[in-house]
């Protein structure tokens, strides 16, 4: 392929431009993934199935990890080894400790608001 002789200017302001707003938008990013970490958080513990209680161990272990390089969030109950089995364990005949609560609590708060997740992103965005 022949070279044509073009030569872009400007090429290095630009995308350093562009760099620095896509930071911005990292950091608005980042700040909508933790509000609504924290928006599920306290929907678990208003709306049924509310996060089974026995000890308070496993409320006591939920942790929300951000890695603001690859601008994500991890969130649960990492340090709690028996939580999966508490989760996935949903028999309508258990008595369970706390009124209200119930299996699978962690999943179907995430499913029930993902509307307002991406609310709250939108407004994240928008306010930046």
């Amino acid at each position: 392929m022949a070279k044509t002789g073009v030569h872009l200017q400007g090429v290095e302001r630009v995308t350093a431009n562009l760099n620095k707003a896509l930071k911005k938008y990292t950091v608005l990013s980042m700040g909508g993934l933790l509000r609504s970490v924290a928006y599920i958080r306290h929907d678990m513990e208003k709306t049924r199935p509310l996060t089974p209680v026995d000890t308070g161990q496993m409320r006591a272990g939920w942790e929300s990890i951000a890695n603001y390089n690859n601008v994500s969030v991890t969130f649960g109950y990492p340090g709690v080894n028996y939580a999966p089995f508490v989760h996935q364990y949903n028999d309508a005949t258990t008595n369970w400790s706390r009124p209200g609560s119930g299996g699978q609590w962690f999943e179907k708060a995430i499913a029930r608001n993902t509307d307002q997740v991406l609310r709250i992103m939108g407004e994240n965005l928008r306010t930046g």
